[in-house]
């Protein structure tokens, strides 16, 4: 299979997303995107050749891998739907339609039965983010059923946005006991939730802090 040749650029995300960059790290910015595009996640030393130096400002727009790769979220969220966009493509111009399926049928049995057939067919070919791909990223697999009615219920865009956000959410909830019920996260919209970072080494300063206060106090 060739290389995507290309991905999708939304105007108004650029402008939004570098109002605060100069001209010269928003040059730097896309040479990196474009070079994420064609090589996959970035090493340091090939964010280091683009950039010359260290800009905190540029290195921002992009997250760092177990491996310490580089990329940007959204790029390859894009590079994602769209690949999985043109396989789905591809898989509907290998099926075949089989001429037996029109005989000894009137004109209204074959309207029915081609209805039908389109309707299996749409099913079968899911527009990504589909509903496996949420499954499998929140890992935390309670109530597959009643999940799966929430997630059909959410629009395209929704869908998108709760699979940019999940990353980050994850992250910030790694023991699942502290995650919210996969049925309960989708039918409160919780990625439009804000995001508590769990730090409970301050947790732990705050409460000592408070302790010690107490006993000056007493004393």
């Amino acid at each position: 299979m060739s290389k995507d040749p290309a991905f999708l650029f939304y105007s108004s995300d650029w402008i939004s997303g570098t109002m605060f960059l100069s001209a010269e790290q928003k040059g730097k910015f896309i040479d990196l995107l474009c070079a994420q595009h064609q090589k996959g996640r970035l090493r340091k030393k090939d964010m280091l050749h683009i950039c010359k130096t260290y800009d905190e400002d540029v290195f921002s727009k992009f997250s760092q891998d177990g491996d310490g790769l580089y990329y940007n979220e959204k790029l390859e969220f894009e590079q994602n739907r769209r690949k999985a966009y043109s396989e789905s493509r591809r898989n509907n111009r290998k099926k075949k339609h089989n001429p037996l399926d029109n005989i000894s049928k009137t004109y209204v049995e074959h309207m029915e039965t081609e209805t039908e057939t389109k309707t299996i067919t749409i099913n079968k070919t899911e527009i990504y983010p589909g509903f496996d791909d949420f499954w499998n990223l929140y890992d935390y697999k309670q109530n597959k059923p009643k999940s799966k009615k929430l997630w059909d219920k959410i629009s395209q865009r929704d869908k998108e946005l709760i699979i940019a956000f999940l990353p980050n959410y994850i992250k910030s909830t790694p023991d699942k006991k502290y995650r919210k019920h996969p049925s309960t996260f989708l039918n409160n919209q919780g990625w439009q939730d804000e995001i508590i970072k769990n730090n409970q080494k301050n947790d732990i300063n705050s409460s000592l802090r408070a302790k010690i206060a107490r006993e000056l106090q007493s004393s």
